[in-house]
């Protein structure tokens, strides 16, 4: 029983901070690219997805920051309500 407590504590503490993620960077800018070019600035990707980065995300900012505010939002609200939670985990691997 103590199992499945803790299963769920962490999966609810885990679903509202995705979920805490997704929705204040959809009303903050609507999911636009408000901070994403900042941070990747600020951050130096590792080598594996560097090419990546800097060839598909920078010239597509707006693209990438909305489908990362949705991805969030939508994992985020999968695990608090338990609708396919495996699924939900897989999201952000996809």
């Amino acid at each position: 029983m103590i199992r499945r407590a803790t299963i769920l504590a962490l999966r609810l503490w885990v679903g509202l901070t995705w979920l805490r993620a997704g929705w204040n960077k959809l009303s903050i800018d609507g999911g636009r690219a408000g901070g994403l070019l900042t941070s990747i600035e600020r951050s130096k990707p590792t080598q594996f997805y560097e090419p990546f980065i800097i060839n598909v995300v920078v010239p597509n900012p707006q693209i990438f920051a909305f489908l990362v505010s949705w991805v969030e939002f939508l994992v985020g609200l999968s695990l608090v309500f338990g609708t396919v939670s495996r699924l939900g985990l897989a999201w952000p691997c996809l």
